[in-house]
C-alpha cells in the first residue's frame, strides 16, 4: 500500500481552521516585530543585509523571547535583550585550535615576504600589486581565505569591528581579504555581489593571490586550512591564527591582537565595540555613519589604486568629518 505523508504544518491547517487563524496571527505578529527591530536598530539591519544574521535566526530569537520574557518593565527587558551578547576582547595568546597545533604561514616575529595579488574590486580591478608594500608601516590584518562561505560571513563581523576601532584611533588597521583559488572565476562567480558591502564594512583590499589554492610560495600556507589570519605591524607578524573551517564570528582573541596592533588596551577596545550607539543610533547619526562608510570605501579604493597614501586618506577623512580632534579629546 502506498502512503502519502503530508507536512505536519499542512495537516494542522487542514484539521483545525481555528488553529490556522491563530498561527497566521502569530506569524503576522512576529513579522511586524521583525520589521520594527530593523527600523529601530540600523546596526541589526546592516548585519541582516550583509548576511551575518538571517531573518530566520532573528524570528527564532523573537519567538524564544516572547515565550520566556517575564512581564514587567518593557524598556528594561529591551535593554537586557540588546545587551545579551557582548563583544569580548581577549588575550590573543589564548586562541586555540582543536587537536594539535597547526602551522600555516609566517609565524610570530617573522617578516612578511613581498608577494603579488590581483585586485578583484574597485577602480584598479585586474591590477597586480604587493599588499605588504602598499600598507607601508601601517598595521594590517590579512585574511588568507579559501572559497568557503563560513569565513566570508565571519569576515563581515571582523571588518565591522575593526572599522569601529579605526574610527577611534589614528593607527588605522588595514584589512585585506586575499582569496586562495586556482581560478579567479571561482571566487567572483560566488562573491562578486558582496564585494561592495565588504568594502563598505572596511575591507580595503579584496584580491586573489598568485600561486592558486596554495597561495604565495614564500608564505608556506597550509592548503587544508580554510583561513589563515595574520596580524602584522611594521612588516612583521605579531600574531598568526588558523581556522580549519573558517571563523563565523569575530574571535575575541583575534580582536585582542587587533587592539595590540593599534596600541590600545583590550578593555578600551571592548568598550568601543560595545558602545550602545553602535546598534541604537538616531537617524541623524545613522546618516552620518553611512556617509562615513561611503567615504572610507572610496578612500580605500584610491589607496589600493596607489593614488593616495594611507596617511593622506586619513587626513582627508578627518577633514571631511572633523573627527580627529574630537576623538583625541575624549
Amino acid at each position: 500500500m502506498i502512503r502519502f505523508t503530508l507536512p505536519v504544518t499542512l495537516v494542522v491547517l487542514l484539521v483545525s481552521p481555528a488553529f490556522s487563524e491563530d498561527v497566521k496571527k502569530d506569524v503576522e505578529k512576529l513579522e511586524k516585530r521583525y520589521q520594527q527591530l530593523l527600523k529601530s536598530r540600523p546596526g541589526l539591519r546592516q548585519r541582516v543585509e550583509s548576511g551575518e544574521v538571517t531573518k530566520a535566526q532573528i524570528i527564532a530569537r523573537l519567538k524564544t523571547g516572547e515565550t520566556r520574557k517575564p512581564k514587567g518593565n518593557t524598556k528594561s527587558q529591551d535593554r537586557r535583550y540588546r545587551n545579551r551578547r557582548r563583544t569580548e576582547v581577549k588575550d590573543p595568546a589564548g586562541y586555540q585550535t582543536k587537536g594539535k597545533q597547526i602551522f600555516s604561514g609566517p609565524q610570530k616575529g617573522e617578516k612578511l615576504p613581498a608577494f603579488k595579488v590581483t585586485s578583484l574590486f574597485g577602480d584598479n580591478k585586474g591590477e597586480a600589486f604587493d599588499p605588504i608594500k602598499r600598507a607601508g608601516n601601517q598595521p594590517q590584518i590579512l585574511f588568507f581565505q579559501d572559497d568557503s562561505g563560513v569565513g566570508i560571513r565571519g569576515l563581515f563581523g571582523f571588518a565591522n569591528a575593526i572599522r569601529q576601532v579605526n574610527e577611534k584611533t589614528e593607527k588605522e588597521l588595514q584589512v585585506a581579504c586575499i582569496f586562495l583559488a586556482d581560478e579567479a572565476n571561482t571566487i567572483t562567480s560566488r562573491y562578486a555581489r558582496i564585494f561592495g558591502r565588504l568594502r563598505e564594512s572596511g575591507v580595503s583590499v579584496i584580491a586573489i593571490a598568485s600561486g592558486g589554492r596554495n597561495g604565495p610560495g614564500s608564505y608556506g600556507l597550509n592548503r587544508n586550512i580554510a583561513q589563515t589570519i595574520l596580524v602584522a605591524k611594521d612588516g612583521k607578524v605579531t600574531w598568526n591564527f588558523v581556522s580549519e573551517q573558517g571563523l563565523l564570528f569575530a574571535d575575541p582573541h583575534i580582536l585582542g591582537a587587533v587592539a595590540e596592533a593599534v596600541g590600545e588596551k583590550r578593555e578600551t577596545v571592548a568598550a568601543w565595540l560595545n558602545a550602545t550607539g553602535s546598534d541604537d543610533r538616531a537617524p541623524a547619526n545613522e546618516e552620518l555613519a553611512r556617509r562615513q562608510r561611503e567615504l572610507r570605501a572610496k578612500l580605500g579604493e584610491l589607496v589600493e589604486a596607489g593614488k593616495l597614501t594611507r596617511s593622506e586618506a586619513g587626513e582627508l577623512y578627518r577633514a571631511a568629518f572633523d573627527g580627529g580632534a574630537e576623538r583625541r579629546s575624549r
